[in-house]
């Protein structure tokens, strides 16, 4: 078993987690995504990652339910990118506002 591999998950399991007790859930954005996805659907995101590492088991969610929820938040993502073309008929990268300070 790698000790060292699993500390460092859990690092970011603790990290993320504070970071949205904290409201600083921005700086586990992967920089070359800052800007494509919608916030709403980062807000959903971020609340099933969290809700999947909660330390009790019963209280996480199946993966059926992660699955719905997932597909839930990519509907939104597709409708928000079909709104925002609409704005810029360009075509250019969909800039999204950062809403989580």
């Amino acid at each position: 078993m790698d000790f060292k591999l699993m500390e460092k998950r859990q690092g970011l399991v603790k990290w993320a987690q504070k970071c949205k007790r904290e409201g600083t859930i921005n700086e586990i954005i992967d920089p070359y995504l800052m800007g494509k996805i919608a916030p709403e659907c980062f807000k959903i995101y971020v609340d099933v990652a969290i809700s999947c590492v909660r330390n009790k088991g019963e209280a996480r969610p199946t993966m059926g339910e992660v699955e719905l929820i997932l597909e839930h938040a990519l509907e939104l993502q597709q409708s928000a990118d079909a709104a925002m073309k609409d704005v810029d008929s360009t075509g250019d990268v969909c800039i999204y506002p950062i809403l989580f300070s």
